[in-house]
């Protein structure tokens, strides 16, 4: 989410509608995050929309921990860590690129 922080909010002082699209997409993401339900409860021809959020993953692995005393999966906990730490060093470097116009556009 920091990643995406970055990127969004050195964009959005371009183009200042992007933030309407920003709030839809965040409550859609929240609906699409299994915290009251699980992924086994799902239709299977709707699992590949959750299969795109990472936090559905990482809600899973918290699910498997507390409930069901299991470890969670690892390889694709460190897949979404290291897309994280991708994405941030990405973002951090889109913001610094584009700051420097920031106080022309405001």
């Amino acid at each position: 989410m920091l990643g995406f922080g970055f990127i969004f909010s050195a964009i959005t002082v371009y183009m200042r509608d992007i933030q309407h699209f920003i709030g839809v997409v965040l409550q859609l993401l929240m609906y699409m995050t299994p915290v009251f339900y699980t992924t086994d409860s799902i239709p299977e021809n709707f699992i590949w929309i959750f299969k795109i959020n990472p936090m559905a993953y990482i809600i899973d692995g918290y699910r498997d921990i507390m409930y069901y005393q299991r470890m969670p999966d690892m390889k694709v906990l460190g897949l979404i860590f290291l897309g994280g730490i991708v994405l941030s060093t990405i973002g951090y470097f889109i913001f610094q690129k584009l700051q420097k116009r920031f106080a022309e556009e405001l």
